[in-house]
């Protein structure tokens, strides 16, 4: 927390760079300054983006007829439930690895409409639709796998790398939309079922909005950068390109291209022939696609750098592999002396090593790599040691698979919970869940994340979701001690206004109650109609009734009306959670019980279950071991 209050005291933006596993630190005007900058150059001469009004609550609505629909086509129901909606927030990440240290756009449609459209999208896209991408890989293993696999004839190859620039933002939509109905079509024999599937697609397309600094755009231009469904999106486009123009397009020097292969908007090629033909080559693939421009960069000293990989030929033409780092690489891990479980810190190097033990390295290689791997853990505070032991262990698993993988039992099915880790004492309830079924995963709430503030929505936190705290006014100069808990999937604003809605119906019928007690008490004075008075007791009984039932529906209105207070507006957002659901449920309960426990509040939550109450006494002790209890009430980012 020193950190966040040194930031917004300082008025600093702390964001991750976009390489090389590293934070930056700078001025937020500078920060927005850069922003602006890229949002206005794509505004005014691309004419990428335009500001508009939030349109989250209309896409929502879109959304629900989307789900309607899904749900009549299929069995699986698809369960949908969004009551605030909001944009999608533009940040930066800033390119340390670059001499003009630009930003890097990223869209975070975490928690909004419009990554659950985008997720459902990609999940029905991968279960109805057989797609095969004949050029993509996934990762290093795919083009060492093709490289080993793949004979060259003697004579002079040059190795030449070519990428994308800005291919998200590139993309025709237009163009998209036609070779993904002409995909869809042809591998679907469930037209109705296509036709939805395509809907769903460009309902994400169409609504590609974001907000920056509390101003909404619309992204009139190419994918979204950070939907789920862009990357996909972005394959089938470029899978088009290379089937339909470059392996069958007009190019002769295309026969010179020996070996081919793509990681999203990278290609690695491999050539035999002249530079002529290798310029005519890279040429041609600027004339292909006006929105797509691509860009190469040739091998030096025989080397090529590939993802994490530096590829070279040896005299044979047979690929030699080394592991690359880019020059704005840290050797940041999690330290030894930090607050995380032992398996968690030790991921980092059991990644090394997987790779170290993946790649074909010569064995010069191999002890260089063994060398850095070991460097790191030393910096990072470790006994270089684990390094070895990392190794055998690996080496063990690897022969113990090979020889007895079949013998493996089945595994047993376990449900898997997300669970702070505070300190040691955390791990004391792994062995109680796992038998009951329950397989921890450990997290912490310190993590760089909590300190990054780089997403400036300017939205009032009245406005989020999440769990509140009323607090009552008393009245005349009277302090009253009465503190309501609540929660709300909602904006927090909406359901403040509703207890208090409630609190001025009671008002109003306790108004009426008094004219009809009037009204009887002047009957009988003067003796008038009985049935006027019959008819005044009704009502009155009729709005006894209505202000039991408002009471009913809001605890804190009831307080108001009973005790004669005024509510002055101390209303506070406890913590911002994204929708409604058993981990809003489980924060509301512990700040209930955190205000029953306190002996200077009058807690106001009339329908906290005793058996509750008694099941956090049972883990209170638990509670303050792990630091939950403390740390409760501090304001979750």
């Amino acid at each position: 927390m020193e950190v966040k209050r040194f930031l917004k005291d300082h008025d600093l933006i702390l964001t991750r760079a976009d390489k090389g596993n590293s934070i930056t630190i700078l001025r937020r005007e500078q920060y927005v300054d850069k922003m602006n900058d890229f949002l206005q150059i794509n505004s005014e001469d691309v004419g990428s983006f335009e500001v508009i009004e939030d349109p989250s609550v209309i896409h929502n609505e879109e959304i629900k007829d989307l789900v309607s629909e899904f749900n009549q086509l299929s069995q699986t129901p698809w369960f949908y439930e969004n009551m605030n909606p909001k944009p999608p927030e533009l940040y930066g990440l800033v390119k340390l690895h670059k001499p003009d240290q630009k930003i890097r756009p990223v869209v975070s449609c975490s928690g909004t409409g419009t990554e659950k459209v985008a997720k459902k999208a990609l999940e029905l896209f991968n279960s109805w639709v057989p797609f095969h991408s004949e050029y993509s890989i996934k990762n290093r293993e795919g083009i060492i796998e093709k490289l080993k696999n793949t004979s060259l004839a003697s004579g002079k190859h040059t190795l030449v790398s070519v990428d994308v620039s800005s291919l998200f933002p590139s993309i025709n939509m237009n163009k998209l939309k036609n070779i993904l109905e002409e995909l869809i079509f042809s591998k679907m024999s469930d037209k109705i079922k296509a036709q939805f599937l395509l809907n769903l697609i460009y309902s994400c397309l169409d609504w590609n909005y974001f907000r920056f600094n509390g101003i909404v755009y619309k992204q009139k231009k190419g994918l979204a950068i950070g939907s789920p469904l862009s990357p996909l999106l972005a394959e089938v486009y470029m899978n088009h390109l290379e089937k339909i123009h470059i392996f069958n397009g007009n190019s002769t020097s295309i026969k010179s291209v020996k070996f081919y292969v793509r990681y999203i908007d990278d290609t690695f090629l491999i050539f035999q022939g002249s530079q002529r033909q290798i310029d005519n080559f890279l040429k041609f693939l600027n004339t292909i696609d006006p929105d797509i421009k691509f860009t190469h960069e040739i091998e030096r000293d025989g080397k090529l750098n590939f993802l994490d990989l530096t590829i070279s030929l040896d005299k044979d033409n047979k690929a030699q592999f080394q592991i690359y780092r880019k020059d704005s690489f840290t050797d940041c891990v999690i330290p030894r002396d930090s607050n995380h479980p032992w398996p968690y810190k030790l991921a980092a190097f059991r990644s090394m090593v997987h790779r170290l033990k993946s790649v074909p390295l010569s064995e010069h290689s191999f002890n260089a790599e063994v060398h850095m791997i070991k460097t790191i853990a030393r910096n990072n505070g470790y006994n270089p040691n684990i390094v070895e032991n990392l190794i055998r262990t690996f080496d063990r698993k690897q022969i113990n698979e090979a020889f007895q993988g079949h013998l493996k039992p089945f595994p047993e099915e376990l449900r898997y919970r997300r669970v702070v880790y505070l300190n040691k004492s955390s791990l004391c309830i792994k062995n109680q869940l796992l038998e009951l079924g329950i397989k921890p995963a450990f997290y912490t709430n310190t993590t760089i994340s909590k300190l990054n503030n780089s997403k400036l929505s300017n939205r009032e936190l009245t406005s989020e979701s999440g769990i509140y705290r009323m607090k009552c006014g008393g009245k005349d100069g009277e302090t009253c001690n009465g503190e309501y808990v609540g929660q709300s999937g909602r904006k927090v604003s909406v359901r403040e206004g509703e207890h208090l809605g409630k609190y001025r119906s009671i008002l109003k019928r306790k108004e009426k109650m008094n004219e009809c007690i009037e009204t009887i008490a002047v009957c009988e004075e003067l003796g008038l109609s009985q049935q006027t008075k019959e008819i005044a007791l009704n009502n009155m009984r009729s709005l006894k009734i209505e202000i039991t039932d408002l009471e009913g529906k809001s605890a804190f209105a009831k307080h108001l009306y009973r005790a004669g207070h005024e509510y002055e507006g101390e209303f506070d957002l406890v913590h911002k959670l994204d929708q409604k659901g058993m981990r809003m449920d489980k924060w509301e309960l512990l700040e209930i019980y955190l205000s029953r426990k306190n002996r200077d509040i009058e807690n106001l939550n009339e329908m906290f279950a005793e058996s509750k109450l008694r099941f956090m006494k049972n883990w209170e002790k638990s509670l303050y071991d792990w630091g939950i209890l403390q740390c409760s009430s501090a304001m979750e980012d």
